[in-house]
């Protein structure tokens, strides 16, 4: 993952004239895949893409229609050898 990987990513909508239905215009995560989602009250959460047959959703209960923005969780910390060394470890 780069940096450029860990910005926040818009959710967008079209609404379809007919119908009123609302369908997602932006780029998507993956089904399983761990996001950091954003609501329009600026409460941050973690939760997981999921798909069934009613559609997309997040297993943390949000709903895309209530979250204005996304990113993909960062890479995991992983110590390595020159910084336990540094630090005396």
């Amino acid at each position: 993952m780069t940096m450029e990987d860990n910005r926040w990513i818009p959710v967008t909508f079209a609404v379809d004239e007919e119908s009123g239905k609302l369908t997602l215009t932006c780029h998507l995560p993956e089904e399983g895949e761990r996001i950091l989602t954003v609501d329009d009250y600026g409460y941050i959460s973690i939760g997981e893409q999921c798909c069934d047959d009613k559609g997309w959703y997040l297993d943390d209960g949000g709903d895309w229609k209530d979250i204005v923005a996304w990113m993909p969780l960062p890479e995991p910390y992983r110590e390595n050898s020159c910084e336990r060394s540094r630090y005396g470890g």
